[in-house]
């Protein structure tokens, strides 16, 4: 019940406001879930791609804290679904699986990983998003025993996430088709105008309707007035041909 309990607070909308992230050099914007502070200056970063890093603890005591963290990937990513037996770096011991998650109306990669640091169980959950200029990933870690609170906390943070995509959604990948189904019919209907227009010059005056060479064989030119065959006497009605008088 208790569990129950955390996943509904950590999904339901909370009336205090949360952190917000406004990043104007990868375009985009986000905001955090309440209790969230942003990473000391003084402390090490997560990885020298993180661009965001934000904890939720005490970072004085022994116990393990819930750490969110975002980095940019160098560039744009497509729509493959990863692999698991073909990430690198993954520590040894680890249990990793590959999910997948909403965003806007995109099917993303989400990276669970289990793992042992210093003898505690730790669990995290990262989610590529494919943005412009670069695509981002975010990383929610904390103990094994909270990972519904992890995956809460990397469902609020895409949902909140504002920004261009270099991919294409339905809508637009179904108008991209009518366009070129589009296109499609206009070459298609010039290519036939062409067509029409060629046959129109090929008129019946000027082209024969056969080839030349099935024409008949024609004999000599006959001279005028000379061989002429003797002309052909019309029969009139109820009279014998001259054969038969």
């Amino acid at each position: 019940m208790r569990i129950w309990l955390i996943c509904l607070l950590v999904l339901c909308p909370v009336a205090s406001s949360a952190a917000a992230i406004h990043d104007r050099h990868y375009n985009f914007d986000a905001e955090l879930p309440p209790g969230f502070q942003a990473w000391p200056a003084d402390q090490p970063l997560i990885s020298i791609k993180t661009i965001h890093a934000f904890y939720k603890g005490d970072l004085t005591d022994d116990q393990p804290d819930t750490l969110i963290g975002i980095e940019h990937l160098g560039g744009v990513i497509g729509r493959e679904r990863l692999d698991v037996a073909k990430i690198p770096g993954l520590p040894p011991g680890s249990h990793a699986k590959v999910e997948e998650a909403k965003w806007k109306s995109f099917d993303i990669n989400v990276l669970v990983v289990h793992m042992v640091r210093n003898g505690i169980q730790i669990a995290t959950v990262s989610a590529q998003v494919p943005l412009v200029p670069e695509a981002i990933q975010i990383h929610v870690a904390g103990p094994v025993e909270t990972e519904p609170q992890l995956r809460g906390y990397l469902r609020y943070v895409l949902d909140s996430l504002k920004g261009e995509s270099n991919w294409l959604s339905t809508s637009e990948r179904l108008g991209r088709l009518v366009g070129g189904i589009s296109t499609l019919v206009v070459v298609i209907g010039a290519v036939a105008g062409v067509i029409i227009i060629a046959r129109r010059r090929r008129s019946p005056a000027t082209q024969p309707m056969y080839p030349q060479t099935y024409a008949p064989a024609q004999g000599p030119a006959q001279p005028p007035g000379k061989n002429r065959p003797p002309p052909v006497r019309q029969v009139k009605p109820h009279e014998k041909p001259p054969w038969e008088q």
